[in-house]
C-alpha cells in the first residue's frame, strides 16, 4: 500500500474522530439543554396554579422585629427554608407544658401567604428589581422578619457584612450592622448589590442570554439568585465557572451546569453546594407564583373599583 493511500486513511480515520466526538458533545448538550428546559416547565407548571387565597385573608401586617422574641418565626440566610418557634398546646387537666424552644427544625418553605407589608419598601429602594422577585427572596431569606439578627446575616434580606463593608466602600456611608434592621437601608444595600451582579453578567458576559436581565426568563432569576447566595464574582464566583464554560463551548449556561462545573473551574466551594441550587430554585418558583398572585389580585381589583360609586357632588351654595 503507498504512502499516499496510508495517509489517505489516516486523514480519513482522524476525520471520522473528530466528527464522533463532535457529534457525542452535541448530543450530551442536547439532553442537558432538554433537563433544563423540562426542570423550568415544571417550575412554571406549580407557579402557575397556585392556592388563591382571597385578597381578604392577606396578612395586613408583620412585627417588624419577628426574631427578637422566641415565639416569631426566622430564617437563617441562605436557607431555602425558614425557622420557626410553635406554641405548644395545653393538655387538658394536665400540668403546663414546658415552655417551647426559640426555634425549631426547617418548615418547607416561606409562611404563606406572603405578605405585602414591604412591598412600597422594595418599589421605593429597589433599583428596579422586581417587587415581586424582591418579596420572594426575602419571604425566604427571612420569612419577612426585618428583626432577624442573630447571625452573620441581618435583616430583611439577610445582609452579610461582607456587602455592607462593600457599600460603606463604594458609596461612602458608614452603616452598621444595626442600620440594617431598618428596612428601607436593608433592602437599599441588597438591591444595590443585586444590581452589581447583573450588570456584571451582562457586562462579562454579552453573548449569554440567560445572563442578560429579563425577569420573565427564570434560568435567568435562577443564576442571579446563585450569585446572590453563593458568590457572582469573575474571580472567583459564578461569573468564573461561566467563562469556563463558554471557553469549553458551552453556551447554554444554566444552575446546575454552573454547580456541576464549579471544582473544574476552581471557585468558590459554595458554588458547588446543591442546598444553594435548592435555594435558586426555591426563591425562583416563588417568584413566579407570585407574579401569578400579583396579576391575580389586580384581575379582581379593577371589577371593585370600576364598580365602586363614585362620590356625590357637592351641594351648591345657597
Amino acid at each position: 500500500m503507498s504512502d499516499d493511500t496510508l495517509s489517505t486513511l489516516a486523514i480519513a480515520a482522524g476525520a471520522a474522530g473528530v466528527g464522533w466526538w463532535l457529534y457525542q458533545r452535541h448530543e450530551h448538550h442536547t439532553a442537558e439543554q432538554r433537563a433544563s428546559a423540562q426542570r423550568i416547565a415544571d417550575l412554571v407548571r406549580v407557579a402557575t396554579t397556585p392556592v388563591l387565597v382571597p385578597p381578604s385573608m392577606f396578612p395586613a401586617s408583620r412585627p417588624a422585629g419577628g426574631a427578637a422574641t422566641a415565639a416569631a418565626p426566622g430564617a437563617q440566610s441562605g436557607a431555602s427554608s425558614t425557622l420557626a418557634a410553635s406554641p405548644l398546646a395545653q393538655p387538658k387537666g394536665g400540668p403546663p407544658p414546658a415552655a417551647a424552644p426559640a426555634r425549631t427544625p426547617p418548615i418547607a418553605g416561606p409562611t404563606q401567604p406572603i405578605t405585602r407589608e414591604f412591598d412600597p419598601i422594595f418599589a421605593a429602594n429597589g433599583h428596579g428589581v422586581p417587587v415581586a422577585y424582591l418579596r420572594a427572596l426575602a419571604a425566604h431569606e427571612s420569612d419577612m422578619h426585618a428583626g432577624i439578627s442573630d447571625g452573620p446575616a441581618i435583616g430583611l434580606l439577610q445582609v452579610v457584612d461582607a456587602v455592607r463593608t462593600d457599600h460603606n466602600v463604594r458609596y461612602g456611608t458608614q452603616l452598621t450592622r444595626a442600620d440594617l434592621l431598618v428596612p428601607a437601608t436593608n433592602v437599599d444595600v441588597a438591591t444595590s448589590a443585586l444590581r452589581r451582579i447583573i450588570d456584571s453578567y451582562q457586562r462579562n458576559h454579552p453573548a449569554i442570554a440567560n445572563l442578560r436581565e429579563d425577569w420573565t426568563n427564570l434560568r435567568f432569576v435562577e443564576l442571579v439568585t446563585l450569585g446572590w447566595n453563593a458568590g457572582w464574582s469573575e474571580r472567583a464566583g459564578l461569573g468564573r465557572v461561566a467563562r469556563y464554560l463558554e471557553r469549553n463551548g458551552r453556551p447554554a449556561i444554566t444552575v446546575e451546569a454552573i454547580v456541576a462545573n464549579a471544582r473544574a473551574a476552581g471557585v468558590s466551594p459554595h458554588l458547588s453546594d446543591r442546598r444553594k441550587l435548592a435555594f435558586a430554585n426555591a426563591v425562583t418558583a416563588t417568584y413566579a407564583r407570585e407574579r401569578v398572585r400579583d396579576r391575580f389580585e389586580l384581575q379582581v381589583a379593577a371589577p371593585a373599583v370600576a364598580a365602586a360609586p363614585s362620590a356625590p357632588p357637592n351641594p351648591a351654595p345657597a
